[in-house]
């Protein structure tokens, strides 16, 4: 059975544009405090610390792995981190933040558009922006890279589905990805909070 999303007000039923405009507003708001708590609180601890540094030792040639946070990805994550050296700590920590939130934004944006799921009447697709907040700005705030990397997981779902390959009709492999996402949820839910669980793993 279609999750819908139930409106209980006739008048917001006519006015679906309301739901839109403000998550813009929310999310504008969101990033503009994280952004200012990166200039107040520039000293604190935070994920992009590490890769900066590590993008520090990359640019040195020296061992990327041997900053005391524990950077925990490939050398090439370095490399793209040493163009944050390039720029003011505080810089390349608002550009990490606002490059987040976009990524994160557009798979989001990118995953309705192609109505993967269509209990969700796009008219209303602010408020899945909204439920968003809570739970992606902490992230942004301290610099992982969870909603970029999520940001990037649902752009590739999106740019799968409704795509014919010369095997299988589009139709066919989005009907089977269902299936097999509801199987594997009712099959094996252990298996599936796992992945989950490393899908948002340390970043």
């Amino acid at each position: 059975m279609e999750a819908t999303i139930p409106l209980g007000s006739t008048e917001m039923e006519n006015k679906p544009w309301f739901f839109n405009a403000f998550a813009w507003v929310v999310w504008t708001a969101a990033l503009l405090v994280v952004n200012a708590r990166a200039i107040i609180l520039s000293y604190r601890g935070t994920s992009f610390g590490t890769y900066n540094t590590a993008g520090w030792h990359w640019m040195r040639g020296e061992d990327v792995y041997s900053h005391w946070m524990g950077f925990v990805y490939s050398p090439t994550v370095a490399a793209f981190f040493a163009a944050s050296t390039y720029v003011p700590f505080v810089v390349g920590n608002i550009l990490w933040q606002l490059l987040n939130g976009v990524i994160l934004l557009a798979g989001v944006r990118a995953v309705l558009k192609v109505n993967l799921f269509p209990g969700i009447d796009q008219r209303y697709s602010g408020i899945v922006y909204l439920l968003l907040v809570p739970l992606a700005i902490g992230n942004i705030d301290i610099g992982q890279a969870n909603p970029l990397m999520a940001g990037l997981f649902l752009l590739a779902i999106a740019n799968m589905v409704g795509e014919t390959t010369f095997y299988e009709a589009a139709g066919d492999r989005d009907a089977r990805y269902e299936r097999l996402v509801c199987q594997a949820a009712v099959v094996d839910p252990v298996w599936t909070a796992e992945f989950l669980a490393w899908l948002r793993g340390p970043g």
